[in-house]
């Protein structure tokens, strides 16, 4: 879709790789690279078709079905099978943006930067900051193949003067090992995350933190820092704010608006360390666990747990809303795999 768009001078609201289903990433709410500039891609979306579990298929918007267009809107596939959704487009000029390498080494050095210079950037700038351990890999560059690296993502709807001075604080704190923030092309916006261009094995979890500050910092570089070991491939701390925090009609479902930041933990599910993820995820969210909030983000919440480590992908108003309608919808629970509500549910 995005190499369509873009000589139209268009963008749409894709999360950190364009490759993932559109339809799935919206029905969890959808966490775009530039999601502090437009908010949410779930806010976006003008109408769906959808198969409830009856067979019925069903056009929903704000007029017709309200509540369940509603509840499709970052209740994931909770309530019927999304054949088609119709959703905005945005006008794209200029677009500074790319990613900024650091030594892991300086870990402390650069976390401490970023968590004094992110919370003051203007709305135009949506960014998040990783710790990369990369293996040696031919889909990773040769430069960047078993590397400890700190990477730091950075998206400017604007002129290159105007993203240079915003990113310059970071590009001062100490200098950085490769620099690839340019003007770009939106249909180049992968370079921004470079996730991998190849399906691989990998898992994921994440939380939101109250926020970002020198005792965070303290306690994640505990379990994930220098000399750590650490065997995960990426922690991951996204700024959240802008636009994140304006609700576009008061009827969706998506969760976060209210949250500054969400931590996020991906593990490549591949030898040698396969053995040793699971104690580390959790020993890195109980080192953080003063700091975060207790909710989660649906679409990068991890396997899910028992029925009430599902709900916390949602407040409790929504959850009891989305618990309604699947009684309405789905009364045998057909619908009944992968982050499910309900008792019945099962896990993925």
């Amino acid at each position: 879709m995005i190499d369509a768009i873009v000589p139209h001078g268009l963008m749409g609201l894709s999360g950190s790789t364009s490759d993932v289903s559109v339809v799935g990433y919206t029905l969890g709410g959808g966490l775009p690279v530039m999601g502090r500039v437009f908010g949410f891609a779930a806010d976006h979306v003008r109408s769906a078709d959808v198969v409830t579990a009856d067979g019925q298929l069903r056009t929903v918007d704000a007029e017709h079905e309200p509540e369940l267009f509603g509840l499709l809107r970052g209740g994931k596939g909770n309530l019927g099978i999304v054949t088609s959704l119709t959703f905005d487009l945005f006008e794209v000029k200029d677009f500074y943006a790319g990613g900024v390498f650091y030594p892991g080494s300086a870990a402390q050095e650069v976390l401490t930067a970023f968590s004094r210079w992110a919370p003051a950037l203007p709305e135009t700038v949506s960014t998040s900051i990783a710790l990369l351990r990369l293996p040696d890999m031919d889909i990773i560059p040769e430069p960047m193949r078993n590397q400890f690296l700190v990477h730091l993502r950075f998206g400017h709807l604007g002129d290159a003067d105007s993203g240079a001075r915003l990113l310059a604080p970071m590009r001062e704190a100490l200098p950085p090992m490769m620099d690839m923030v340019a003007p770009m092309s939106y249909a180049d916006i992968d370079m921004i995350h470079m996730d991998p261009p190849v399906p691989v094995p990998f898992l994921h979890a994440g939380e939101f933190l109250r926020g970002f500050d020198a005792d965070v910092i303290a306690d994640l570089l505990q379990e994930v820092g220098p000399g750590t070991g650490c065997p995960l491939l990426e922690v991951e701390i996204r700024l959240m704010g802008g636009a994140y925090t304006r609700v576009s009609d008061g009827t969706d479902a998506v969760s976060g608006r209210d949250e500054p930041y969400i931590l996020v933990l991906i593990r490549l599910m591949a030898p040698p360390n396969i053995e040793l993820i699971p104690a580390a995820m959790a020993s890195i969210f109980k080192a953080v666990s003063p700091h975060r909030s207790g909710r989660t983000f649906v679409n990068l919440h991890g396997v899910p747990g028992d029925e009430a480590d599902r709900a916390r992908a949602w407040s409790d108003e929504t959850y009891t809303r989305l618990v309604r309608a699947k009684s309405d919808y789905d009364p045998g629970n057909l619908l009944r795999f992968q982050h499910s509500i309900g008792q019945k549910a099962f896990p993925a």
